[in-house]
């Protein structure tokens, strides 16, 4: 069923100076600074684990857990009107997964897990099934399944591929790279990642980064860089700190890290131009496993949660230049 929720938003502008904290050994950015807009607009159904993109017009928030479980909806930003349209049972309910847009029509939503019956009871298992999302039908489908089913993997889309980037398998993480070929609906594995772990990754250029992530015992401070074209991933310089149960994305030239598993308030910001990390300070409110994005020239931070116990966030933050 597809139902219509319109909800008025206005912003206050609050401009925060990007400062370092004490201990922060990197160069301080200076080009630019960033503004935290506080918004009326929330989703209609709070969530964590989820996983967002969008399409350069509209925003798409897929499923995560909620105050019930597992959710099969999803909700559809349009940042310009505030309106909210939500879509219901389309969607495998699941979490820990992730999704691309091809730059058309689809959206590929893949990982994760799932509830799964065994016997009497309801078990959450990682769940290897492909689903495509068509943006103007409203509608979805499974095309097949990984060739193995992983949670808190990252994929990137570029040039009709998906590059599917490590996660954990029944019992630890993993360093392998599937590259899924769109157009001949075929999967082959690329060279593996340095460390294996779960992870974000983001696309710059030429490269794909991962930024961070949890080996299955700890969480991680490696930077790790692969070149598309060579098909060769290069260890880079470490994180000052470790990152897991966080967000990433790529603004203004530099990335734009959200949130941590331990420390929720955690906001770094890499510049490409100095090769530099820095701690900053932008009236990020605290969460751990929500998800980002960049449209319009605004990062939208959505979701999350808390605590251990499973709050589940129905917070949209908006940050811009």
């Amino acid at each position: 069923m597809l139902t219509k929720t319109t909800q008025a938003f206005f912003s206050l502008a609050i401009l925060i100076l990007l400062t370092s904290l004490t201990g922060c050994t990197s160069i301080p950015i200076k080009e630019s600074l960033l503004t935290s807009q506080a918004f009326t607009l929330k989703l209609n159904h709070g969530r964590y684990g989820h996983t967002i993109v969008n399409n350069s017009e509209h925003i798409f928030v897929f499923g995560g857990s909620g105050k019930h479980g597992l959710l099969s909806n999803l909700e559809i930003i349009d940042p310009k009107t505030g309106i909210i349209e939500q879509v219901n049972h389309v969607l495998i309910p699941r979490r820990y997964h992730t999704a691309v847009w091809d730059g058309k029509d689809s959206i590929y939503i893949m990982g994760g897990m799932s509830a799964v019956t065994c016997g009497k009871k309801r078990r959450l298992l990682r769940d290897p099934r492909i689903e495509v999302f068509d943006i103007p039908s409203r509608q979805s489908k499974i095309i097949g399944e990984m060739p193995a089913a992983r949670r808190f993997g990252s994929a990137q889309y570029y040039d009709d591929k998906i590059f599917f980037m490590g996660g954990s398998r029944q019992y630890s993480a993993t360093s392998t790279v599937g590259i899924y070929d769109v157009t001949k609906d075929k999967w082959k594995l690329t060279e593996k990642m340095p460390t294996p772990k779960d992870t974000k990754t983001i696309q710059y250029g030429q490269y794909l980064f991962a930024i961070g992530g949890y080996n299955g015992k700890s969480p991680l401070n490696v930077f790790e860089r692969y070149n598309i074209t060579t098909g060769k991933w290069q260890s880079l310089a470490p994180i000052p700190q470790t990152l897991s149960a966080h967000s990433v994305v790529v603004f203004d030239n530099k990335i734009v890290s959200f949130g941590d598993y331990t420390e929720l308030d955690n906001t770094l910001i890499y510049d490409f131009k100095t090769e530099a990390w820095q701690q900053v300070t932008i009236g990020y409110l605290p969460s751990r496993h929500n998800a980002a994005t960049v449209l319009n020239n605004e990062i939208y931070v959505i979701g999350g949660t808390t605590d251990g116990s499973g709050s589940h966030l129905d917070t949209i933050q908006v940050f811009g230049l």
